[in-house]
Formats: structure tokens, sequence, C-alpha cells
């Protein structure tokens, strides 16, 4: 199960980058968001981004060259978590054929600060040999995308008591074409 995750590091160029940051600078933020595939969910931030070109035009088709496949979009969103705002595992949709990418957008998540302020990206992937499961945990490097099946349990942790910003991802939904 693994190996349908992929990790693309350096994913944006700096002015792609510089877009994502003053689109979530832009006070459209809501709160109260939830997983709705999970009973227990802590809310958490969200901004819509689903009809803003850059994002459903420009940066769907450079996922689409790096994943080598096309993609319907279902939505795309930036999500923000403070302390305590810890998600909980879920899946995104159940169907083979839907796709979650995430790009991770914080100047402050390096490889040298991760460890100090956490924001781990985390999925419970199942043994095929007893049924058991296993925790794989990704760090949320900065520009780091991450490309899975959307039927995988994931879920991303806030950052710890330390760290007094916000974490941002921009998700996209997908359903793969053909």
């Amino acid at each position: 199960m693994t190996d349908k995750i992929h990790i693309f590091d350096n994913f944006l160029t700096p002015e792609e980058l510089e877009i994502c940051a003053n689109a979530v600078n832009r006070p459209a933020w809501s709160f109260g968001q939830k997983s709705e595939t999970t009973p227990i969910s802590t809310p958490f931030w969200m901004m819509i981004l689903t009809d803003d070109p850059f994002f459903n035009v420009h940066l769907k088709s450079k996922i689409e060259t790096a994943a080598n496949c096309k993609f319907l979009v279902k939505r795309i969103y930036a999500n923000g978590q403070t302390f305590g705002q810890d998600g909980t595992f879920h899946q995104d949709a159940i169907a083979d054929d839907s796709y979650t990418f995430c790009i991770y957008i914080n100047k402050l998540i390096t490889a040298e600060t991760i460890d100090d302020i956490g924001g781990e990206f985390m999925f419970k992937v199942p043994n095929q040999k007893n049924g058991a499961f296993s925790q794989i945990v990704i760090a949320p490097l900065y520009n780091r995308g991450i490309l899975f099946p959307a039927s995988y349990f994931h879920k991303g942790l806030a950052f710890n008591r330390y760290c007094n910003g916000l974490r941002i991802s921009i998700a996209w939904k997908f359903v793969k074409e053909g």
C-alpha cells in the first residue's frame, strides 16, 4: 500500500509559493470544518479555493504532470490547524479512482524545526499478513506535496504548544479521469 503514496519535495516554484501564501492570507477562512467520514472529529479552519483558476487549472495541471495522470477536481481548499486541533483518522473517499493531493506551505516547517513544532501527517496502513495496522508518519515540510489514494486512512496533526502558528496545507480532492 505504501507504494501508492507519492512524495514530491520542492514541488512549487518560489513564485507559485508566493501566490499560495497570498491566497491563504485573504480574510476568507471559516472555522468549524470537520471530516465527514469519522464519527469523532475536531473542527479546523478552512478556506475554499475550488473556483480559483490558479489552483483548479495551473496547479492541477502541475499535479497531473507529476502524477502522470489526468484528474477531475471535486474540491480544493486550504486547511488550517492551531494547537489542539489534531485531525482524526479518516478517508476522503472510498472509491478506487479517488485521490488526494496535499501541499504544505508553512515556511516554519523545515527539516531543522519539524521535531520541535510537530504538524506531522499520518497514515494508518493495514498489514496484509495479520490485519493489524501500522502508522506511517510524513513530515509536512515546506513545499512538500503528497499524493495518495483518498481511501487511505490519514490525519494531520496540529503544531504542538511550542508553536503558535497556523499549520496550513492545501488539499485537492480528485477523481481519476478515464
